[in-house]
C-alpha cells in the first residue's frame, strides 16, 4: 500500500468516526454525555478489536479516536473497517476511563440509530502525547464482550476542539 493511500484510509476511517460521532451528538447529550470539548486521532497499530463476543482484529482500522467531554465524561473510538465503530464512553478519572457505556454505530447501515448498551470495564492508557502510548478497554455486557487494544505510533495526537 502506497503511504499516500494508507494515509488516505486513515483520514476516511477518521472522519467516519467523527461524523458517526458529531451526528449522533444531541442524542448522546440527551442521554447525559455532556458537549464534545476535543477530539484527538491517534494512528499505530491495532492489535485487538471484539464486539459483542466477535473477534473482529483482522478489519480493525490502525487509527483511534479520543473524545473528551466538559462532563468529564471521555470514550475512545475503535472502527472495525466497514462494519461498525465501537466507542467505550465513561468517566474519566487519571490515565483512565471507568466504562459504564459501549456506543456502536453501524457502518453497514448508514440510517440505523446508535445503539448505546450499559457495560462495565476499563480503559487504561499511558501518556498519550509523549512516545508510544498503550491503550487497553474492555467491558461486559449484556450483548457479549468488548475488548480493543492499540498501540500508538509515538507522534502527537491530532487534536481538533470544539
Amino acid at each position: 500500500m502506497t503511504r499516500l493511500k494508507k494515509a488516505g484510509s486513515y483520514a476516511l476511517a477518521f472522519a467516519v468516526s467523527m461524523a458517526a460521532t458529531l451526528i449522533g451528538m444531541p442524542a448522546l447529550d440527551a442521554q447525559g454525555y455532556g458537549s464534545l470539548i476535543s477530539m484527538a486521532r491517534l494512528e499505530g497499530k491495532c492489535v485487538q478489536l471484539v464486539m459483542n463476543g466477535e473477534d473482529m482484529s483482522k478489519g480493525c482500522h490502525d487509527m483511534v479516536s479520543n473524545s473528551t467531554h466538559r462532563d468529564s465524561r471521555a470514550g475512545f473510538m475503535f472502527t472495525a473497517k466497514d462494519v461498525a465503530v465501537a466507542t467505550f464512553s465513561g468517566v474519566e478519572i487519571d490515565a483512565s476511563i471507568d466504562v459504564d457505556k459501549i456506543i456502536v454505530t453501524s457502518l453497514r447501515n448508514k440510517e440505523a440509530p446508535l445503539v448505546t448498551i450499559a457495560a462495565k470495564g476499563t480503559c487504561t492508557y499511558s501518556d498519550l502525547r509523549s512516545g508510544v502510548a498503550d491503550i487497553f478497554c474492555s467491558a461486559t455486557t449484556n450483548q457479549g464482550a468488548f475488548s480493543g487494544a492499540f498501540v500508538t505510533d509515538g507522534q502527537p495526537p491530532r487534536r481538533d476542539k470544539f
